[in-house]
């Protein structure tokens, strides 16, 4: 009984989880067959860069950050908001892009 109910649940995080990616698109059936395209509210002003007064992008743009600050940035913002991503990975993703910018500053630096 303890192997279905392990094998249940296994499945039932696998569906939920296909579900939270493919909630991000929209299927258009064509005469070539069915054509998926990422749904417009996952392009345009995504809800998990809008929690704020401020879009996030508006934001890096406004104060100029760049690169790599900037994609710290919205990394930061949207850990833990957007659905179906572990929110350790945006912070990882966050502090990979704030040590790549570390390094660039160093390097740029010594050739100065």
């Amino acid at each position: 009984m303890f192997e279905i109910e392990a094998v249940e649940s296994r499945v039932g995080a696998l569906l939920e989880e296909a579900h939270q990616r493919n909630r991000h698109f929209q299927t258009e059936q064509t005469e070539f067959g069915p054509i998926r395209h990422l749904r417009p509210e996952t392009v345009d002003h995504p809800a998990w860069y809008n929690r704020g007064k401020t879009e996030v992008v508006d934001f890096i743009e406004d104060q100029g950050l760049g690169y790599h600050l900037g994609n710290a940035l919205k990394y930061l913002c949207r850990a833990g908001h957007k659905p179906g991503d572990d929110e350790s990975d945006d912070l990882r993703k966050a502090i990979w892009f704030i040590q790549r910018r570390i390094e660039f500053v160093a390097k740029h630096r010594k050739n100065t």
